[in-house]
């Protein structure tokens, strides 16, 4: 079953559950919910080093006392114009080596609060034609640095963008091997534009598109409402997440931590 809700204080006996049985549930589902933990930060801090490395915070956002915890809060943190959490994606997927996992907590939000929303990437891939999948053992996208690019995916409108702009950020293989699991899974890019090694740009669009639009429609699906107190873990590589926009001008209060992951594994065409 992809994506699992459970009451905080059942995951492994004690209030913050151990490392194997956090890892056990992550490979499990892609996406746990621990209901009403109501932690600390320190305890959302040992829930995170039981899984891995956290990685330096978000900057100008870490929380006082602990460098790896990012602190969303104010509106203007993320506004819907400037909100690339508003578009399924892969967290820090521009960077050479994106974050293994992610964890939220819901310490404050106001009402009501947006749902989220997480894709498995996995099942998506096992369930292509099989010729499909082979065709994209070895491709490489672009995943653009440029936020302002980024978002722009969102826009009802969108002037054509340059390729040489749109080529300006970090290559990742269509297809990965998990490094825990095994398991193959898709690694897509934000915009369905971007450049795909050995195809026009026509040929990348067809197929990204065609991508998005077999993960957004056929691949499992999980939906949880934010509450207070709920802590969210997920599988950053396998797994593409979304949300909907926060209450207009309404003060939240978040904690982020996100965990160094591995390089890509490469799975080329045999």
């Amino acid at each position: 079953m992809f994506g699992i809700e459970v009451a905080a204080g059942t995951v492994g006996g004690p209030q913050v559950p151990g490392a194997s049985a956090m890892a056990g549930l992550l490979a499990r589902h892609g996406v746990v919910v621990l209901r009403s933990a109501y932690w600390t930060p320190a305890q959302l801090w040992q829930c995170a080093l039981g899984l891995g490395t956290p990685l330096p915070a978000e900057p100008g956002l870490a929380l006082d006392g602990f460098a790896g915890i990012s602190i969303f809060g104010a509106p203007a943190d993320h506004p819907p114009a400037l909100d690339v959490a508003q578009i399924f994606h892969h967290d820090q997927a521009d960077s050479a080596v994106p974050p293994a996992h992610i964890l939220l907590q819901m310490v404050d939000v106001p009402s009501p609060a947006p749902a989220g929303v997480w894709f498995d990437t996995a099942a998506a891939l096992a369930s292509l034609p099989p010729a499909l999948q082979a065709r994209l053992r070895g491709l490489r996208a672009v995943h653009q640095h440029d936020r302002t690019q980024v978002l722009a995916t969102s826009a009802a409108l969108r002037a054509p963008t340059p390729r040489a702009l749109r080529a300006q950020g970090q290559p990742h293989p269509l297809v990965q091997r998990h490094p825990a699991s095994g398991r193959l899974h898709l690694f897509l890019p934000v915009r369905d534009d971007c450049p795909i090694d050995g195809l026009d740009d026509d040929q990348s669009r067809s197929l990204l598109q065609a991508l998005w639009q077999h993960v957004l429609h056929h691949a499992p699906r999980f939906e949880s409402r934010f509450r207070p107190g709920d802590v969210y873990v997920w599988d950053n590589r396998a797994t593409v997440h979304d949300r909907g926009t926060w209450a207009a001008g309404r003060a939240r209060e978040v904690l982020g931590i996100s965990l160094a992951g591995l390089p890509p594994i490469y799975c080329e065409e045999t």
